[in-house]
C-alpha cells in the first residue's frame, strides 16, 4: 500500500478547495473547526439546479447517516450520567427483543459498533414492533459481537431505547442535548411543522452532463429518524456540532468527559480485512486511521465528516450529488491537513478465484460474482453495473458501488472452506 501526503498548503483557503470541484457538483459546502471553536466555511453552486439562488452559510442540506452520531452521543451521555451502561443487554430496555435469535446477547456497545449481527433494513416501517418482526422473519447475520456490519437498524433501537429512558421523543432529546447548548437555529430533525427555507435538494448528473432532480436516499420518516433519514443543516450548524462530538468540548462548550470522548473513538470492533473507509468502528464514530487519531462518518452518498483529536481539528463537506462523499472525503482530508487517504494495490496472487463465485445476499440488496477470465467481476442488484474487481490480497478485492469506492472482502469461519460471506460497503452479505 502506498500513500502520499496532500496537506492543505497554508494559502489555499476552503473557497479555493471547492473550487477545484466546482464543475462536479450542484451545490455544496465545506466547513472546519478547531478546538478552540474557530469556524471557517466556504459553499459553491445552488441548493436547486432550477433556481438563481446560492448556497450560503445557512443553506441546509441533508445530514444522512452523519445523524447517528447524534444517537450515539445522547447515549453517550446517559452512560456517563448512570442511566444506563454499555454492557446493558438490550432486552433490559427493550425486552421485546427477547423473540430474536440471539436477541438476548446484544447489548448497547454491540448496537454503537455495528457488532449486534442484525441485518441493515431500510424501508419504510411502521414501528419497533413491526420492525422486530421483521428482523425475526430474517434471522441474524451472525452472533453479537462477531462481525462488524453496518446496520441502520442498531440505531434505530437505540433510538428507542433514549425515547425509553428519557420518557420523551428522540427528536426533543436531540435538542435539549445538542441543538439548544450548541445554538444550532439552522438544523431540522424532522418533525417541525415549519419547515426550512431554500434547502438543497437532491440532483445527479445525467449520461449527457446535464442535471436531473432525483431521490439519493428516501426520507423514511418515524422511527428511522435516529438512523439518519431525515434531519438537515446548515454547514456552520454542522460543523459546530462535529467540533463538539469529536473534541468534547468545543468553545467552553462542554458535551463529554475527555476519557469517554477518548472511548468513543477508540475501535470496539475491527474491519473483517482491508478496509476503504476505516479500520474498524468505535461508539458511534469510524476509525479511519488508528495511526494518524482520524476518525469520522460517511452520510448517505452526498456528505463526509472527518475529525482528529491530535490535530485538533474537524471538517465537514455536505453537497447535494451522489459524488459528494468521494469528493467530501479528498477535501476534508485536504482541509485538516492530513495525508490522502491510502491507496490499495493490486496483488500478485494467482491462487483459484472459483471458491468466491456465487450470490451473496441481504435484506437491502444482493451481490453476484462470477468469474470472467482471471478476474472477478461483481454485479449488484442496487444498479445496472458490471464492475471488475481488483485483487489487492488472498480473499481481498476493491470495488465500487456506483461512485463509492469498496473493499470486497470473502470471510470464511473454516480453513480452506469457500466463503461465508461477503463484507462489502461495511456491511456482512450472507452467501446463498
Amino acid at each position: 500500500m502506498t500513500s502520499e501526503s496532500n496537506a492543505v498548503p497554508a494559502t489555499v483557503g476552503l473557497a479555493g478547495l471547492l473550487s477545484e470541484y466546482a464543475d462536479q457538483l450542484v451545490g455544496a459546502a465545506l466547513a472546519t473547526v478547531s478546538t478552540d471553536g474557530e469556524v471557517e466555511v466556504a459553499f459553491v453552486g445552488r441548493p436547486d439546479a432550477s433556481s438563481i439562488e446560492p448556497v450560503t452559510a445557512a443553506t441546509p442540506f441533508s445530514l444522512g447517516s452523519v445523524t447517528k452520531l447524534l444517537t450515539a452521543g445522547a447515549i453517550c451521555q446517559m452512560v456517563e450520567a448512570g442511566q444506563l451502561s454499555f454492557e446493558d443487554p438490550l432486552v433490559r430496555w427493550l425486552p421485546e427483543v427477547r423473540k430474536l435469535t440471539y436477541g438476548a446477547e446484544i447489548t448497547i456497545q454491540h448496537l454503537l459498533c455495528h457488532s449486534s449481527g442484525l441485518v441493515d433494513l431500510f424501508e419504510p416501517i411502521a414501528g419497533i414492533d413491526a420492525l422486530i418482526d421483521r428482523l425475526a422473519n430474517f434471522g441474524p447475520i451472525a452472533k453479537p459481537g462477531a462481525l462488524l456490519s453496518y446496520t441502520n437498524v442498531g440505531y434505530i433501537l437505540l433510538g428507542e431505547v433514549i425515547r425509553r429512558i428519557a420518557a420523551d421523543s428522540w427528536e426533543n432529546e436531540v435538542r435539549r442535548r445538542f441543538l439548544q447548548p450548541l445554538g444550532m437555529s439552522s438544523t431540522w430533525l424532522g418533525d417541525e411543522s415549519n419547515v426550512p427555507e431554500r434547502p438543497a435538494v437532491d440532483h445527479d448528473f445525467t449520461p449527457d452532463g446535464s442535471v436531473a432532480l432525483t431521490e439519493m436516499w428516501p426520507r423514511l420518516p418515524g422511527i428511522f429518524a435516529a438512523a439518519g433519514t431525515t434531519a438537515t443543516a446548515s454547514v456552520e450548524d454542522a460543523v459546530r456540532l462535529l467540533g463538539a462530538l469529536l473534541f468534547g468540548c468545543v468553545a467552553n462548550i462542554r458535551l463529554f468527559s475527555d476519557p469517554l470522548c477518548q472511548a468513543m473513538q477508540n475501535v470496539q470492533i475491527a474491519m473483517p480485512g482491508p478496509g476503504v473507509f476505516g479500520d474498524g468502528w468505535g461508539l458511534g464514530w469510524c476509525v479511519i486511521d488508528e495511526t494518524q487519531d482520524l476518525v469520522g462518518h460517511i452520510g448517505g452518498t452526498s456528505v463526509f465528516a472527518l475529525g482528529s483529536r491530535a490535530l485538533g481539528k474537524a471538517a465537514i463537506f455536505l453537497s447535494n450529488t451522489p459524488n459528494g462523499a468521494t469528493i467530501g472525503e479528498a477535501l476534508t482530508r485536504r482541509a485538516i491537513g492530513v495525508d490522502a487517504s491510502v491507496a490499495l494495490i493490486g496483488s500478485h496472487s494467482n491462487s483459484p478465484l472459483g471458491s468466491f463465485v456465487g450470490r451473496y445476499r441481504s435484506p437491502t440488496f444482493a451481490i453476484e460474482i462470477a468469474e470472467e477470465g482471471a478476474t472477478l467481476v461483481m454485479s449488484s442488484t442496487m444498479n445496472d453495473e458490471r464492475v471488475t474487481l481488483l485483487r489487492i490480497g488472498e480473499t481481498t478485492f476493491m470495488g465500487r458501488i456506483g461512485t463509492l469506492p469498496t473493499e470486497v472482502n470473502f470471510i470464511t469461519d473454516a480453513a480452506n472452506g469457500p466463503p461465508q460471506y461477503l463484507h462489502i460497503a461495511l456491511r456482512a452479505l450472507a452467501r446463498v
